[in-house]
């Protein structure tokens, strides 16, 4: 049997037993914040019997894990998103956490008991009694800490701020802002639009407005003559109207040449004979003046009359060259005489007053808004998440400018077309407010192979001065005068309108989306031995060549479904149903061009619908307006000119006209209308350019207030309007009666193309004397709705008097306002 002895020993026999006393605990926090941890572990001994104190000598010691990713040590670690301090203590400090990569991240503690039993440093003498007796903690590898999750919120960022918008009246504002979320598992964002402080929903939103009210009046007043520049001798047409065609006549009595200056007309020598100028009557045109010499009125030399000019040279009483006029008179003038006309003068006054404003996109980044009222409203959004730290973002405000409709006219140049399906082909595009040129007009910017126009803001009631070109002269031979019209017609807001035929013929095609609503002709190419035929107006044939062999005026004809080329392009491909004319005769254009659009399906005369120009390839011009469009660009027999020997080709025209032969000059091309627009003036060869020049104006309109009056259906209202009540069969009280269900006819007299507005004076006070509180009436949406060109409807309502929504009802006052010509 051993001897054991009682020795002592330098190793405590029982190591530690590790535990954690306080646990660490998940945390949440806002982008780039702080997160702190906090696990605490403790060493304790196992009782022994006898009693064994320990000496625990060792180290108790913590670190911090990653779930995933390891142990953690203090500074930054990119791939964890974070900034890790006390990665070796009880406190784990976690900053700069970035959402989307530290959010999630799983942590928990490790403690570990470093014993002082055994050699430390290794080869070192172990002596008893040094307190270097501790051994191993007996459950260091299985007393992690339970795990504790880092939450970041995700970060919300403005990439794009809505701008303020300014749109016509009843015309849609759309109002975006782009916000970025660092990180989408957490929840979306939200979006809440308001208009002046009302929080807005898809749909109609009344909305406490300043609104902006203009009353226009007439007034008769002396206005100065256009024309006058001093003292002198003036042409004087302050008696007529319209465009004037004046014809002078020439004569000398001298071997010298003398010149009669008229501004505004031109220089006229004594060897002209007889020329006309088409000029702006209500005007007066000079002073008149000489190179040298004297001039008198006629009057005043043995010619007399005061239609007649005299120049006068030496002082020799003799008429060295005189001037007459068929239309207006010479006379001395020396003070303006000053012209009775119209002006219209306007008042506007602000009101607060509910808006109804129709909204989209309430609670989307886009909102989409329109006013029925002539105001300005504050625009903002307020953006939330669900958790982030960066909402509620409130964006700056910006304002919504609803104004008044005006006559702007936008026009695209599209391009040539050369199919390229990669290429961004874009339209050369300019915009004119009609208002700003007054009865001068604007001329129509004739760049790209199609001009395309509309209407932007409103119906514009236009005038349009159409000229067409000149034939080519040959020799002493004159080419053809290009036909001239005058025409008035509306055009309506988004609604396409293209001119074609100018960049090969000179030649104005004017279409309405996809038919031809008027042509005014070409003149004729001269001959060796004639001049060419004049153009016609939209009401004219073309005139014939002149001299041996002449070619015959296009003749005044209705296009159909199928045309003709002229004998000019005979060459040009066919389609079905067309024919190309033979030498030396004009083709026939077609109603509804055969272009891109009848490749992919529509018939000719199909519109399309709201789109944006394609031309005859079928490229999309990327930068054109999204309107109701029709034309087809493209094969429309536009070619009409017949072919003439010596290049003395035919006008073109709605029918071309046929080519000179023998040394003839060619017809003249002929126009042609729909029957759709108003026909002031059409004057074969009446154009006073040499190229297809165009002219569009504004028709000087007029307008009207009356305050209505109904007192239980008694009403008052002055002219030009008459108002009649309305009541839908089985409507009976003056309670819950459903939108439109009563509602007034106006009637406009004495108005060509009227527009009719509405305002409630009174939003409190119905017909009947009853008061509705809510101060709530408004004029109710979609109205007013026009019934025909003179007569509207309109109709009002208020809040429910009976439960929830809105109910119709009659109004004590309200007034109408019509714009018309």
């Amino acid at each position: 049997m051993l001897n054991f002895s009682n020795r002592q020993t330098t190793l405590d026999l029982n190591g530690p037993v590790l535990s954690i006393v306080q646990q660490p605990t998940s945390v949440s926090l806002c982008n780039v914040g702080i997160a702190t941890f906090v696990g605490i572990a403790t060493a304790t001994f196992p009782t022994q019997t006898p009693a064994n104190n320990p000496t625990n000598t060792g180290i108790l010691t913590q670190r911090w894990y990653a779930d995933g990713y390891g142990p953690l040590s203090d500074g930054s670690i990119t791939e964890l998103g974070i900034t890790v301090a006390g990665s070796g203590s009880t406190t784990l400090t976690i900053s700069d956490a970035i959402s989307p990569t530290a959010n999630g991240l799983s942590f928990f503690m490790r403690p570990d008991y470093i014993p002082s039993a055994y050699s430390q440093p290794v080869g070192s003498a172990v002596v008893a009694g040094t307190a270097r007796s501790t051994g191993n903690g007996n459950n260091a590898s299985l007393t992690d800490s339970s795990v504790a999750t880092l939450t970041v919120f995700p970060k919300v960022t403005i990439t794009k701020l809505p701008v303020s918008a300014s749109v016509a009246q009843f015309t849609s504002a759309t109002f975006e802002v782009v916000a970025e979320l660092s990180d989408t598992t957490q929840g979306n964002l939200s979006y809440q639009w308001a208009a002046n402080g009302v929080e807005l929903s898809d749909g109609i939103n009344l909305v406490p407005t300043l609104a902006s009210f203009t009353e226009l009046t007439t007034s008769n007043v002396v206005l100065g003559t256009p024309g006058f520049n001093g003292s002198g001798i003036y042409l004087d047409l302050s008696s007529f109207s319209g465009t004037v065609p004046v014809t002078f006549n020439t004569s000398e009595s001298s071997l010298v040449v003398h010149y009669i200056n008229i501004p505004g007309v031109g220089t006229i020598p004594e060897t002209t004979k007889e020329i006309t100028y088409y000029l702006a009557g209500g005007s007066i045109y000079g002073p008149c003046s000489v190179g040298y010499g004297n001039l008198y009125i006629g009057s005043e030399t043995p010619v007399g009359g005061t239609t007649t000019l005299v120049v006068e040279e030496g002082g020799d009483d003799w008429n060295d060259m005189i001037l007459t006029t068929n239309t207006g008179f010479f006379a001395r003038i020396a003070t303006d005489p000053g012209i009775t006309g119209t002006v219209l003068e306007s008042e506007t006054t602000q009101v607060l007053t509910n808006a109804e404003d129709t909204v989209s996109g309430s609670k989307t980044n886009k909102l989409t808004i329109s006013s029925n009222l002539v105001g300005t409203q504050t625009i903002t959004c307020i953006i939330t998440h669900p958790v982030s730290c960066s909402t509620p973002i409130i964006i700056d405000e910006v304002e919504f400018d609803s104004i008044s409709a005006r006559q702007i006219i936008n026009f695209e140049g599209n391009p040539s077309s050369a199919y390229d399906p990669g290429a961004n082909f874009s339209s050369s595009l300019s915009s004119v407010n009609l208002f700003d040129f007054g009865q001068d007009g604007t001329t129509v910017p004739l760049g790209g192979q199609i001009i395309t126009f509309y209407a932007a803001e409103r119906d514009v009631y236009v005038e349009m001065d159409i000229h067409a070109s000149s034939g080519a002269n040959y020799g002493s031979y004159s080419g053809g005068k290009g036909g001239y019209s005058r025409v008035r017609f509306t055009m309506k807001q988004n609604e396409e309108y293209a001119i074609a035929g100018y960049n090969f013929g000179n030649t104005a095609f004017i279409y309405r989306k996809s038919q031809l609503m008027l042509v005014v002709g070409s003149g004729g190419n001269a001959g060796p031995n004639g001049n060419g035929g004049a153009g016609g107006g939209v009401t004219e044939a073309g005139a014939d060549g002149r001299g041996s062999g002449g070619g015959k005026g296009g003749a005044l004809s209705s296009p159909g479904s199928n045309g003709t080329f002229g004998s000019l392009s005979a060459s040009v491909p066919l389609k079905s149903g067309d024919s190309a004319a033979s030498f030396p005769n004009g083709g026939i254009v077609i109603t509804c061009p055969k272009g891109y659009w009848t490749r992919v399906g529509y018939s000719p005369c199909d519109d399309i619908g709201i789109q944006q120009y394609y031309d005859a390839a079928g490229n999309r011009v990327t930068n054109t307006a999204f309107i109701d469009r029709g034309f087809k660009a493209g094969y429309g027999i536009r070619n009409t000119a017949g072919a003439g020997d010596y290049s003395a080709n035919g006008g073109y025209g709605c029918t071309g006209g046929a080519g000179g032969v023998s040394g003839g000059g060619g017809g003249g091309g002929s126009g042609y209308t729909d029957g759709s627009i108003e026909v002031i003036e059409s004057i074969q060869g009446g154009s006073q350019y040499n190229s297809a020049t165009l002219i569009i104006r504004a028709v000087s309109e007029k307008t009207a207030t009356q305050t209505v009056t109904d007192t239980q259906g008694s009403i008052s209202v002055g002219s030009p309007f008459t108002v009649t009540r309305v009541t839908d069969p089985g409507i009976t009280g003056t309670e819950g009666h459903p939108l439109g269900s009563i509602r007034y006819i106006v009637d406009i007299s004495d108005y060509v193309n009227p527009t009719l507005s509405v305002r409630v004076l009174d939003a409190s006070l119905r017909a009947s004397g009853l008061i509705d509180s809510d101060n709530s009436i408004v004029v109710t949406s979609g109205y007013p709705k026009q019934l025909s060109s003179n007569s509207y409807e309109i109709a009002f309502d208020m809040n429910n008097s009976q439960g929830p929504g809105r109910q119709a009802t009659f109004v004590r006052s309200f007034s109408l306002t019509v714009v018309g010509t």
